[in-house]
């Protein structure tokens, strides 16, 4: 999710990450503890979005509990 300057990030954990464009074009530093408001603004923005379009909840036939599951394919 874009909001100049900033970028959400998500990641299969769940977690987001946060980062200024305007001085970390590389994503090194993960901004997200110092403006937790900011993430639950953007997030709460891609969650609406995605549902708007369809992208969640997964059907629960749809074959995709590898995304709902870690890396190791393990609940």
């Amino acid at each position: 999710m874009l909001a100049d300057p900033w970028k959400l990030v998500a990641w299969k954990s769940g977690d987001w990450e946060l980062y200024d464009q305007r001085v970390d074009r590389v994503e090194l530093k993960n901004m997200a503890g110092e403006h937790p408001e900011m993430v639950k603004e953007l997030s709460a923005r891609w969650e609406r979005w995605a549902r708007s379009i369809d992208v969640i909840p997964f059907p629960e036939d749809y074959g995709v509990q590898y995304l709902r599951q870690g890396s190791s394919g393990k609940p």
